[in-house]
Formats: structure tokens, C-alpha cells, sequence
């Protein structure tokens, strides 16, 4: 899902994903849509009455190791598919924004909410009454990472409006990740566009090079360049820098390089367009998975009393991929196209198209408190 499929001013941008070459970003975006669908199992079965202690533990571990860079990677590689929409002009790409973003926010955080309120009895946690409202303002109500991106897009649409130029963009995301620290009590929208912003930036910067960066990362390379990106990212996690808001972005970058180096190595293995195919519906992946992979663990615990986790964390990754993609294949048989955005009101082509162009990176800040939907 391109749920950045946003703007940008400066020189032309050469087109990404289109270009057979450039497959692996494709790939890329699916490896992270799939990371963000274990990770909110794993935070879903770390608050399950039915895991010890010990496994909940081991859980929060894995959570916290994914959730260091799956959502840096998710708002960097939105920023990458960031650079052209600006150029059709202000009104045309906040409008476009409102139909991707804006919209399956508040239709699919609604969904979450009545879904959560029908089964609270069999989940871990209950449905807050307030939460229509409170979502407006307070992403983390909702399917927040759409909010906080619309959020973003829409600061940088005017910023280039008002002819800033992405480096630019990038600086301000800095500043404010480093402020962050110092926003006590501020309001949660606020807060998550100063941890995420930057690496939306980076990803607006980083666009006009990524074809160096697949044409330098040869086999040979790769095979030490990952490991490396990984290894130093870990290094850093056990330091402790992820815990601090102006350390973070250390692993948080070597593990979004690491991510592109096995995107890279699985863009040459046959059966990677599954993989692919994931990537190019990684919105409706992301607003969808939750319900299904939340059901699949209702089913396991209390219709077949099953509680082995490593069945749990298969079937509910693999039933949180599966339901969405299904979804997306009966809403185009029927010809209902308004289940994860608006249609476009341009061209009967362009409407045609608009399930699939909605496409980007997801995630979701640790859930140590539950919100919706995290049942």
C-alpha cells in the first residue's frame, strides 16, 4: 500500500516500483507489512490471560526487537513513494490524501471499535464508548498510523507549497524527533509526528538514490551487508539506545538497511510475488489484519481450548495476510470500492485503479496500553 503515495517538487524522481529493477521495493514493502502483522500478534498474545508470565516476557522481547525499526521502515518507505503527487498542486493532493488516508482512518478505526465493543467479553481488554470521539483528535484510538502519515503528508504538501524543498523537510523532522523529550503532556498526534516525521524525510531524500542503492547491494555484497545491519542494530538495542528518543534513530536506520538487504535477497527467489502482492496492498493489510488475526486467537483459545503459542503466532500472521487480501478480491468482484478508500472522482479508469493505488507501510507503536483495535 502506498499509503504515501505523496509529493514532492524538486528534480523528477525516476519512477520506483514500476521499473522491473526495482521489484525489491515492492518486496520491501511486503517484508514490512508482514513484520507489522507479527508484531501486533505477538503484542495481541503477550496480553492473553492464557500466556504465562515467562512467555509473555519472551513475547515482549520479540515485539520490542520488530518494533525498533518495522516502523521507522514504514514511514521511510512512505516517504520514498512520496515525491510526486505534490506537483499536481495543492487542492488535487490533499484531496488525494483525504481519499487514501484521511478516510480508511476513520471508516476501519469505527470498524475496530464496533467490532471491539461486540466481543469485549472475549477479549483482553474493553471497548471504550468514547472512542468515536476521542479518535479524532488522538490517533492512537484508531488505526493511528494512517492518521499520524496524513498528518505528516499533509505538513509537507504545504511545505512544498510554499516552496520548501525535502532537505528541508528532513531538518524539521530532526529538530522535532529531538524534541520530543521535552513534549510532557503533549497531545498524542503531536508526539508521533515528532518520532516518525524524520524518517519520512530521510525516505523523501533518500528516493533519488535508492536505484544506487540496488545497483551497489550486488549478491556478493549482501551477503555480508546484511548480517552487518543487523548485527550493529542489535548492538545498539542492547546498549539501550532504542529507549532513548535521540539514540533511537541508530538501530532504528541500520535496521530499516537491514530490511532492504532481504528484501533484496528475496526479490531473487521464485514464489517472492506473493510477497510483492502483499506490498502493493499493504493498507488494506494493515487495517484489516487485526480483526482477522484477533478472531483467529479467539478460536484457538476458547473454541479449541489451544494455547501453544508457536500455532497462535503462525495461523494469526498467516490469517491476518490471508482475510485482508480476500477482502480486497470480493470488494473488487462485486464492484464495491469503498471499503479501504474513496474512489477517485477524476476518470472511471482512475476510480477502477483506486483499491490498489492506496498502497504503503504500516505498524503501530508498542500496545502496552490497548487501544483499538488491540482486543
Amino acid at each position: 500500500m502506498s499509503t504515501a503515495t505523496a509529493p514532492e517538487i524538486a528534480p523528477p524522481v525516476s519512477p520506483a516500483p514500476a521499473n522491473p529493477r526495482m521489484s525489491w521495493i515492492d518486496t520491501f514493502r511486503g517484508l514490512s507489512i508482514v513484520l507489522v502483522v507479527l508484531g501486533h500478534v505477538l503484542g495481541g498474545l503477550a496480553f492473553a490471560a492464557f500466556v504465562p508470565e515467562a512467555g509473555k516476557e519472551r513475547l515482549w522481547a520479540a515485539y520490542d526487537l520488530l518494533y525498533t525499526f518495522r516502523m521507522p521502515a514504514l514511514f521511510l518507505a512512505s516517504g520514498l513513494f512520496a515525491a510526486r503527487s505534490v506537483r499536481k498542486g495543492w487542492p488535487k493532493f490533499a484531496g488525494d490524501k483525504a481519499r487514501t488516508l484521511a478516510y480508511p482512518y476513520l471508516l476501519w478505526s469505527l470498524i475496530a471499535w464496533g467490532c471491539h465493543s461486540l466481543v469485549s467479553g472475549m477479549t483482553n481488554s474493553q471497548a471504550d464508548p468514547l472512542t468515536p470521539l476521542k479518535m479524532l483528535y488522538d490517533p492512537m484510538q484508531g488505526v493511528w498510523f494512517l492518521y499520524v502519515l496524513f498528518a505528516v503528508m499533509m505538513a509537507f504538501g504545504l511545505w512544498t507549497a510554499k516552496g520548501g524543498n525535502r532537505a528541508g523537510f528532513l531538518a524539521i523532522g530532526v529538530v522535532l524527533h529531538f524534541l520530543v523529550p521535552l513534549w510532557v503532556g503533549a497531545p498524542s498526534l503531536l508526539v508521533q509526528v515528532g518520532l516518525f516525521a524524520v524518517y519520512f524525510g530521510l525516505g523523501l531524500v533518500v528516493a533519488d538514490h535508492i536505484r544506487l542503492l540496488g545497483e551497489w547491494l550486488k549478491p556478493r555484497r549482501l551477503v555480508w551487508f546484511v548480517p552487518l545491519a543487523f548485527g550493529l542494530m542489535k548492538g545498539a538495542v542492547a546498549m539501550g539506545w532504542d529507549e532513548h528518543a535521540w539514540l533511537d534513530l541508530v538501530p532504528a536506520l541500520f535496521g530499516t538497511l537491514g530490511m532492504f538487504g532481504v528484501a533484496m535477497v528475496l526479490d531473487r527467489l521464485p514464489g517472492v510475488e506473493a510477497l510483492r502482492y502483499c506490498g502493493r496492498h499493504s493498507l488494506q493489510i494493515y487495517v484489516a489484519s487485526g480483526h482477522a488475526s484477533v478472531a483467529t486467537r479467539i478460536l484457538l483459545s476458547r473454541g479449541l481450548n489451544f494455547t501453544g503459542l508457536p500455532m497462535h503466532i503462525v495461523l494469526g500472521t498467516a490469517a491476518g495476510l490471508i482475510v485482508p487480501l480476500a477482502l480486497v478480491a470480493v470488494s473488487k468482484a462485486i464492484g464495491f470500492r469503498y471499503l479501504f478508500t474513496w474512489p477517485a472522482s477524476d476518470s472511471p479508469g482512475e476510480q477502477k485503479g483506486t483499491a490498489t493505488k492506496a498502497r504503503g507501510p504500516i505498524g503501530g507503536p508498542r500496545p502496552r496500553v490497548a487501544s483499538v483495535p488491540s482486543p
